[in-house]
């Protein structure tokens, strides 16, 4: 992990880095006196997040998992409102799900998105992600 540490007079910042899940810029910037964290295109909120040639999905995954270890209350996302813990569980569960329909290359489930999803923002990148993800994932 890669970090910098800045100290305030009322409260500290860590601007960190675990690699590249989404982009291979991924960085956040968690105060842990607020339990706040901003994440960055590593969290959407109730939108479907954008997977491109770079995003690692399992890499995305772990990631995620390391920071809901984190005390956090608030997460800000790149896209989307305010989250919580819950909302970065739902995107670890939203990556699984992708990949999942990639790897067991089920076709029935491609043509349209799943009742959990389909109120998210953003809907016409779900069919683009599961291409990306065919792309990186089966070659």
């Amino acid at each position: 992990m890669n970090e910098l540490n800045i100290q305030g007079t009322t409260r500290n910042a860590k601007l960190f880095t675990l690699g590249g899940g989404h982009s291979y810029c991924d960085a956040m910037l968690y105060i842990p006196e607020n339990k706040v964290i901003f994440m960055g295109d590593l969290l959407f909120v109730n939108c479907h997040p954008t997977f491109f040639e770079e995003s690692n999905p399992k890499k995305w995954i772990e990631i995620l998992h390391q920071v809901k270890n984190l005390e956090i209350e608030a997460a800000i996302p790149g896209h989307g409102s305010i989250g919580t813990k819950e909302d970065i569980t739902k995107i670890i569960t939203y990556i699984k799900y992708l990949m999942s329909i990639v790897i067991e290359n089920s076709k029935d489930d491609k043509a349209e998105i799943p009742t959990i999803y389909r109120d998210w923002t953003s809907p016409e990148v779900y069919l683009q992600n599961i291409k990306r993800l065919e792309e990186s994932l089966i070659k």
